[in-house]
């Protein structure tokens, strides 16, 4: 995946960076230059997630900045409680620190939460949501994924998502944290339908999220859309990648005149 996440990204400037918030460094990388545009990845995974999206995103004249959640990645995780709302002011903090008063926002699972959240809580701050196979309370789970989430990984699963989410020797710390997050979204109704952002809301139509559940986020937002996307599991971003970056180009309205210089 870092052989590919490299291929992919060779030759595009990038520029890399640390906040330390509450205990913790919080690793970023930024790519491109223009309008800005912040992803967050999954739980137990990293920003090696995008690298569909980035070289399509800085060709179509997109800056990008990728942030590896706490516990995840270059990211270390710190001594406070994990949390969503932890994870929306470290992302508030880096764009603190790059200059950025506004960002589109696309998120993917945890980090889809964690968009959520920052359309809350600092509204301000973003200007477009994407959430990719978020869900807002346990019950918008498959039931399957409802009991996988009391399933201990066999020793192999546990070395692969090691190595997935970079947590290292670390990953059973990481791996008990985040699955008592994933037991707790926080956001409530009332907290939807306050959110006056424009969101897109993403799943897949075999997603470990509902259908049903991301049609009932999507109806709550005052400017919800929704898309299903046919044949997609939770991965959609990686597996239907071509239709994933569709999407965002198509809701983050791009001006295209950056794609067409890089094409003549």
């Amino acid at each position: 995946m870092k052989f590919i996440f490299w291929k992919l990204t060779s030759g595009i400037a990038k520029k890399t960076g640390v906040c330390r918030h509450k205990d913790a460094q919080i690793s970023y990388q930024v790519y491109g230059s223009g309008e800005a545009v912040v992803l967050l990845h999954g739980g137990l995974s990293n920003k090696l997630c995008w690298f569909s999206q980035i070289p399509f995103l800085v060709k179509n004249g997109r800056q990008v900045i990728l942030v590896d959640t706490r516990g995840h990645g270059r990211s270390t995780m710190g001594a406070e409680t994990l949390t969503y709302q932890l994870f929306a002011e470290d992302v508030v903090l880096i764009m603190d620190r790059l200059l950025l008063r506004q960002s589109d926002i696309v998120g993917w699972s945890d980090g889809g939460i964690t968009a959520l959240v920052i359309a809350r809580d600092y509204p301000d701050r973003a200007k477009r949501i994407i959430a990719i196979s978020a869900n807002t309370s346990p019950q918008g789970l498959t039931m399957k994924a409802q009991r996988l989430l009391a399933t201990k990984y066999i020793s192999a699963a546990s070395w692969l998502r090691s190595k997935w989410s970079g947590s290292g020797r670390y990953f059973g710390q990481l791996d008990k944290n985040i699955r008592h997050i994933w037991s707790l979204p926080n956001l409530q109704d009332s907290d939807l339908s306050g959110i006056q952002l424009p969101v897109l809301v993403v799943v897949g139509d075999d997603d470990v999220v509902t259908v049903e559940h991301s049609k009932q986020i999507s109806g709550l937002l005052q400017l919800g859309q929704f898309v299903v996307i046919k044949g997609g599991g939770h991965a959609t971003p990686m597996t239907h990648s071509t239709r994933m970056n569709q999407l965002i180009q198509q809701f983050l309205k791009f001006d295209n005149t950056q794609s067409r210089k890089h094409s003549d």
